[in-house]
């Protein structure tokens, strides 16, 4: 009896050990999703606010976009781009809501500038479950700068385990007036991963 109940508990700590695995290696698990997919742990998607300010590119081919980055250097070879400037939405922003432990968000970095832009900036800010976390300024973009791909612009502290809303927001510098001190700032979204 004493043979058949240490079997038992031995086999029944075995299929514990491996049920609860796969447990440990999914807190670990690395989620990447695409600016124009959903993703594919929880079907989320990002959410471009308001739309009709964001231009969607695709393989090389972006209608209104003011840049025209390779597809093959994007992720999925798609992107977002948005601009902030005088006209500009003032509420223009990227909202992503996951459960996790740490986000980072990747963009395009284009380094060439069309004739008559140079007064274009790259900057950004981040606000993580509604507070101001971090900013990205790449100041004026020279146009002799190489394209380049996957630039991670922000990266979170570890969160605490739980559920959470991210947002990105182009940011053309503003005075303390209220007015733009730069003309524009662009934003090439990539894409956006979490843990």
């Amino acid at each position: 009896m004493l043979a058949e109940f240490s079997t038992l508990l031995l086999c029944s700590s075995a299929l514990l050990s491996l049920s609860s695995a796969p447990l440990a290696e999914a807190k670990n698990l690395t989620i990447v999703v695409d600016d124009a997919a959903s993703d594919p742990l929880t079907g989320q998607r990002i959410q471009y606010l308001p739309a009709n300010a964001w231009k969607a590119g695709k393989n090389d081919s972006c209608d209104g976009c003011t840049a025209h980055p390779n597809a093959s250097v994007a992720y999925q070879s798609t992107w977002h781009e948005v601009e902030d400037g005088p006209g500009a939405s003032n509420d223009t922003r990227a909202v992503f809501s996951f459960e996790g432990t740490s986000v980072s968000v990747h963009c395009l970095i284009e380094g060439y500038v069309p004739q008559g832009d140079e007064d274009l900036s790259y900057d950004l800010i981040f606000s993580l479950d509604g507070k101001a976390t971090a900013s990205f300024v790449a100041g004026k973009i020279p146009q002799d700068t190489a394209q380049y791909r996957n630039v991670a612009v922000f990266e979170s502290e570890p969160l605490q385990m739980g559920n959470h809303t991210l947002e990105i927001r182009p940011a053309a510098a503003i005075d303390v007036s209220g007015e733009y001190s730069r003309n524009r700032s662009v934003v090439i979204l990539d894409y956006i991963e979490y843990t």
